[in-house]
């Protein structure tokens, strides 16, 4: 004869089933990052006890070289020689001026065009005069010039594009031009770096070393258009909305997984209604 369970017993064993996978999905979800956490770790381990065994120092930590002098100009450990070269490279830098046109202010998705010129002879030649834009956003760079020029520009919430290459020679110029056409995103912040480089080779015909850098920051203002700020918040919305979809589907499960225990809890503890017993026959 099958046995038949009493009702309460499906409403608990639903309310087990759904506690338990919500427990099991949070442990899923924490498991991967602290198995890669803990993967990390073992590998900083094992990195540095193979340089410990290779008889190399934990990286970021500078040996100085015995008998090798300390050079001021580079701020490095560098063979005597060497450290006269640098020196007597840096004491026959010029001493220039560069115009640099970044804007102040933007709106969102505009593109400029953003230039510098670095001139030799700035007596003579006036750097200023070789870039576009309004008198008031040209800004004078002063810097050193040598032979080997080298610019880049850097940003924050722009996308940029480089339209030369950022290494020049000015052995048969007198200046040096450079141009990025720059678009601002939507972004908290909008800064631009420009940093220019003199450059010289450590070896006749060796590959360009940087030996004296100089760099500028400016901020830039951008407005958002009515339209962009219209399109921003509907996506916003619905990142918002991914993002919190999960814990909706998570706490709606756990709620119900709660109901039905209680239900169950309630009819295993539902007091029984007593049984009527009938009166004998001809009793009274």
């Amino acid at each position: 004869m099958r046995r038949r369970y009493p009702s309460w017993y499906g409403a608990i064993l639903a309310a087990w089933l759904g506690i338990s996978a919500l427990i099991l999905a949070a442990c899923s979800s924490q498991a991967p990052e602290s198995a890669q956490n803990a993967s990390a770790d073992m590998g900083a381990e094992a990195n540095m006890s193979d340089m410990s065994a290779a008889g190399a120092p934990p990286k970021g930590v500078i040996v100085s070289p015995s008998k090798t002098p300390y050079c001021d100009i580079v701020e490095a450990y560098v063979a005597a020689d060497q450290c006269h070269q640098y020196a007597d490279r840096i004491a026959h830098l010029q001493d220039g001026l560069g115009a640099f046109n970044p804007p102040t202010k933007m709106k969102q998705g505009e593109t400029r065009l953003v230039e510098l010129n670095v001139s030799r002879s700035p007596a003579t030649d006036n750097p200023a005069s070789q870039i576009g834009g309004p008198a008031d956003q040209k800004i004078p760079v002063p810097m050193k010039v040598g032979r080997y020029m080298s610019a880049t520009l850097k940003g924050e919430g722009f996308t940029i594009e480089p339209q030369g290459p950022d290494d020049q020679d000015l052995f048969l110029a007198t200046d040096a031009h450079w141009s990025w056409r720059v678009t601002a995103l939507p972004a908290a912040t909008h800064r631009l770096e420009l940093t220019t480089y003199v450059k010289t080779p450590e070896t006749a015909g060796g590959p360009l070393k940087p030996m004296w850098t100089r760099s500028r920051v400016v901020e830039v203002e951008v407005a958002v258009p009515p339209m962009a700020r219209l399109t921003q918040g509907t996506k916003s919305i619905g990142e918002w909305a991914k993002t919190t979809q999960g814990t909706i589907v998570s706490l709606t499960a756990l709620v119900a997984a709660i109901a039905g225990l209680i239900a169950a809890l309630r009819a295993l503890f539902k007091p029984k209604a007593a049984k009527s017993e009938d009166s004998p026959p001809g009793g009274g």
